[in-house]
């Protein structure tokens, strides 16, 4: 709702738009993601289009006539940053707060801490995004030869960051896979690196605060009533469902 808000979605689009991206996260299938990507580029192309007629106050419009050295970002380009942001406003941040939901219900002595002192949410925040990175693996393309731990990668050649993997690297985070929410983990890769770096992550941060000191405050005898059933993909840390009773 947030991000359609941002990006200028009327509500009509919202609830197809929220199912086409959750598509990309169940990566069993090939074809659905595809679908769903046309999907999207569909609705974008003909929303568009009708922001160069009637702009609004919207990031739509605001892409439409940005430049960058004097020359307009491209349909292509359009319709792609369009789809990058609605990705990132739904997914990410619903399995964050999926994701961290169940830690705490798992670690009663770590939500007991949060309950009796509100100021350890940010950094509860940031111990789940290294533990469960909801975005586990991105690829990227070389643009040079480079050699890397004795292993030589031309360049062109396409390589997969495994920020997961970097998330639980003991050199890094002593005992990795122990969930502290009083760790400090602000060299976590859970939004990325470098020219890449998420640039969702103060609203990312912000939305699963809200979301959880409120959770928990309405909720506070709140805990799993079954098993969470995770999500099979090949690059998302996710739950497809999460049985809770509330108390």
């Amino acid at each position: 709702m947030v991000i359609a808000g941002m990006i200028g979605l009327d509500e009509q689009y919202i609830a197809p738009m929220r199912a086409c991206t959750e598509t990309f996260i169940d990566t069993t299938s090939t074809e659905e993601p595809l679908k769903a990507a046309i999907q999207i580029y569909t609705m974008f192309a003909e929303l568009l289009e009708e922001r160069r007629h009637r702009p609004r106050d919207d990031m739509m419009s605001a892409l439409i006539s940005a430049e960058i050295d004097g020359e307009r970002l491209s349909d292509e380009e359009l319709l792609g940053f369009c789809l990058l942001l609605v990705l990132g406003g739904n997914d990410t941040t619903a399995s964050l707060i999926g994701s961290g939901t169940v830690l705490l219900l798992n670690h009663p002595d770590q939500l007991e801490l949060l309950q009796d002192d509100s100021t350890l949410w940010p950094g509860a925040i940031e111990e789940m995004l290294r533990i469960e990175s909801p975005t586990q693996a991105l690829p990227r393309s070389t643009t040079r030869d480079i050699e890397l731990h004795g292993v030589h990668i031309p360049a062109d050649s396409r390589v997969l960051l495994v920020w997961g993997s970097a998330n639980h690297d003991e050199r890094e985070f002593p005992d990795p896979e122990r969930f502290d929410i009083q760790r400090k983990a602000q060299r976590h890769t859970a939004f990325g690196h470098g020219v890449h770096y998420c640039m969702g992550t103060h609203l990312a941060r912000l939305e699963a605060r809200i979301a959880f000191t409120e959770w928990f405050a309405r909720f506070p005898g709140c805990r799993l009533a079954g098993e969470a059933v995770r999500t099979t993909s090949s690059w998302a840390r996710a739950f497809d469902s999460i049985p809770l009773q509330l108390g």
